[in-house]
């Protein structure tokens, strides 16, 4: 059988692989990388190794500026009154059968099966602006009272100059059968008929919040001089946005509480406004709230 001729364009595999080696040997040499210690390494491959001192200096003065902006709003936090008696008393007014009477008015045939409930339910949308729901449908109604939460919600958070941070919709829709199973495995679950059933009612969990990150709009940045290189901007850019997203996270761990209050709040008032039924479940944190009247009809959010 006669030899295939080679083909003289071909790069050998080992010849491959050597110049490879030999061209990286070059490039670490040129930025001092044979043997240099791993954090010698991390830093030469660091976007500020490409950056002139003036940049490296302007950043510098970057990161402590917006460290102490993020110090300064954290100080609103520290600002706010938890809950107060009064008004822990108030997110109790409406205990389980007023949203059960409720809901058997404004909702769905709580034994409907679950795949003709869904006929007259909506799903939640994952993540909206104001919310993050895992799954599960409620009426048209419901929905439009979880916006109406929303808005008001961060509003107060506005002006108490918080960033925006997204509730989490612990619960919704249960079918009869779902409910009976969840009675079998909790015995915090409801005996008897649930407001659940009829898609008017839905869980918010009150110690638990996302961040609103809105790369649009994000905290204040610090002001660079002219001077400072695309690439530094760039990179500075990054690292704060980073920085804002760590710092929130930490905020609604440790500030769960005055987040809680803000939420409480803006649930009694609207149910003073006749909007919505709030019963502040103690073991299990969430907010239980059932839609009131009917929203969706008249144009949505309270």
């Amino acid at each position: 059988m006669p030899t295939r001729p080679a083909d003289p364009h071909r790069r050998h595999p080992a010849r491959s692989i050597a110049g490879w080696i030999l061209t990286l040997s070059l490039v670490l040499a040129g930025v001092g990388w044979i043997g240099a210690s791993g954090d010698s390494l991390a830093s030469a491959l660091s976007p500020e190794a490409l950056m002139s001192d003036a940049d490296r200096e302007a950043l510098v003065d970057a990161r402590a500026d917006f460290a102490a902006t993020l110090a300064e709003r954290e100080s609103a936090f520290a600002a706010i009154d938890s809950l107060t008696g009064r008004e822990t008393r108030l997110l109790r007014r409406s205990l389980n059968r007023s949203h059960v009477s409720t809901a058997r008015r404004l909702g769905i045939d709580p034994e409907a099966p679950e795949a003709e409930a869904r006929e007259d339910l909506e799903w939640l949308a994952f993540e909206n602006p104001y919310y993050v729901a895992r799954r599960g449908h409620l009426t048209p109604d419901a929905l439009a009272a979880l916006d109406s939460i929303g808005v008001r919600f961060q509003s107060r958070l506005a002006e108490a100059g918080l960033p925006a941070y997204r509730f989490v919709v612990s619960s919704a829709h249960r079918s009869a059968e779902y409910q009976a199973e969840l009675r079998q495995r909790n015995s915090n679950a409801a005996s008897g008929t649930s407001s659940h059933q009829f898609g008017t009612t839905f869980d918010i969990a009150y110690r638990r919040y996302r961040y609103r990150y809105t790369p649009a709009q994000p905290l204040a940045r610090p002001v660079l001089p002219d001077s400072v290189s695309v690439l530094a901007r760039g990179h500075l850019s990054r690292e704060l946005d980073a920085m804002e997203r760590a710092w929130a996270d930490r905020m609604a761990h440790e500030y769960a509480g005055i987040l809680e209050a803000e939420l409480g709040r803006a649930l009694i008032e609207l149910e003073n406004e006749g909007v919505l039924l709030t019963l502040r479940e103690v073991r299990q944190p969430c907010f239980h709230v059932t839609v009131a009247k009917p929203l969706a009809s008249a144009g949505g959010s309270a």
